[in-house]
């Protein structure tokens, strides 16, 4: 099984942070997402991507890692559509939004 360091861990969850105060543009938004990442710290730098141990990111650490890479690979598909033409008509804040919290339902209540 893979393993994080928790520096690792750490240094993600503070580069989501980064991103959040880069991508969103309304300031109520940040404040209150800021607020629910501190709400769920402990769950999003710990829990696993999956439970299931053949899925992806099934590690302590993997939601927080498996989140990241979501992001940068929605700005990646974005670009690559941009250069073949194809008009994408969702903004920056719209597409981190999806891409960061598509798996939240994954840390339970």
């Amino acid at each position: 099984m893979k393993t994080v360091s928790v520096d690792k861990i750490v240094e993600q969850y503070e580069q989501l942070r980064d991103l959040v105060s880069t991508k969103v543009t309304d300031q109520d938004n940040v404040t209150a997402i800021n607020k629910m990442l501190e709400d769920f710290a402990e769950r999003i730098m710990s829990a696993p991507a999956s439970g299931r141990l053949n899925y992806h990111n099934c590690f302590v650490g993997g939601f927080i890692d498996h989140t990241l890479r979501v992001q940068d690979t929605a700005f990646m598909v974005r670009d690559l559509l941009q250069t073949r033409g194809v008009e994408v008509n969702a903004t920056d804040e719209e597409i981190f939004l999806a891409a960061v919290f598509h798996d939240w339902g994954k840390l339970g209540t």
